[in-house]
């Protein structure tokens, strides 16, 4: 009787260091995978800048649910926008971010056309406020807003995009442009 224990003993350790080896097989499988995963993207058609961002965005818990193309008169530009639907969100919007991928942004929606007020009470980098219209137009555009500034910036619209500073001036954005917006 003492021998079919010991056997089973055996049966059951061998038994455990298999799964054992199993487990890390595998997860070293993943890991191999994940990280060629992540540099075919750095050397894919996607900067290194962009898959920053990206990583970034990850980091920040940031989820984008919409797009926002601006359509110029030589071209169309697209960024990835995050959503502010509600009071909260739109109080809230882009104050103490450090960083907004290059390509990204924030669009608040208003629901109806009226006159709306911004600042960059403790927004920590500069925007460009994209003022647009029912009739999805460019109405103003408040260029390179200066970070950590109380003063507020009101025009008509329905909707205003937020981008990094400068972005209109480098993409030829200018009032009267068409808007397209895609929600998620």
């Amino acid at each position: 009787m003492g021998e079919i224990i010991t056997a089973d003993r055996s049966f059951i350790y061998t038994l455990l260091i298999f799964i054992i080896l199993l487990v890390g097989v595998a997860t070293g499988i993943y890991c191999i995978k994940h990280t060629k995963t992540e540099n075919s993207i750095i050397n894919s058609s996607a900067t290194k800048e962009n898959f920053e961002a990206a990583s970034n965005a990850r980091a920040a818990n940031i989820s984008y649910n919409g797009t926002v193309s601006f359509l110029t008169n030589d071209s169309s530009y697209t960024v990835y926008v995050q959503v502010a639907n509600t009071l909260q969100e739109r109080e809230q919007g882009l104050m103490n971010r450090t960083y907004l991928a290059p390509d990204a942004g924030m669009l608040f929606v208003f629901g109806q056309p009226g006159y709306e007020s911004f600042w960059m009470h403790n927004t920590q980098i500069p925007l460009d406020m994209v003022f647009i219209s029912d009739n999805m137009t460019i109405d103003h555009i408040n260029a390179n807003a200066t970070p950590e500034n109380d003063a507020t910036y009101t025009a008509p619209c329905e909707y205003v995009c937020e981008v990094n500073g400068n972005y209109c001036q480098e993409h030829n954005i200018r009032i009267g442009d068409k808007v397209n917006i895609d929600l998620n």
